[in-house]
């Protein structure tokens, strides 16, 4: 799963097998470990209701949360990319929440191809992003 940042966005990326894993088990998460001891933890879990739970981070931990009607529905359709929601800020604002399927890179190193990564659209037509056909 992989995990990016920019300002008031967060997003998380899954292969095949982690949707797959969420899907069955309602939760995934991975470590990071840092010198010194310290470690980040993030992840995805379902939640109970029909609205997406605050995302909340403490103690060296990101947990996003999502619908679980939202999440089966988004697992079983291939064409579906992702969930996407915001979160209010406390004085103003929002936190954009993307969760996506993870596509296959076309155009990186091949150790950095990721076989459980999604069939990228953009491989049938020769096109490399960025560019047109």
């Amino acid at each position: 799963m992989k995990l990016r940042f920019k300002p008031n966005s967060v997003r998380l990326r899954l292969n095949r097998d982690e949707v797959t894993k969420f899907t069955k088990t309602g939760e995934i998460a991975e470590t990071i470990e840092f010198p010194g001891r310290a470690v980040f933890r993030y992840g995805l879990r379902v939640s109970s209701g029909a609205v997406p739970e605050a995302t909340r981070i403490e103690s060296g931990e990101l947990m996003l949360s999502v619908p679980g009607a939202d999440a089966k529905a988004w697992a079983g359709r291939d064409g579906e990319i992702g969930l996407y929601y915001e979160q209010k800020l406390d004085g103003g604002g929002a936190l954009r929440i993307m969760i996506e399927k993870d596509f296959q890179c076309i155009d990186g190193p091949a150790e950095e191809i990721d076989p459980a990564g999604y069939p990228n659209p953009l491989a049938a037509t020769g096109c490399k992003p960025g560019e047109e056909k």
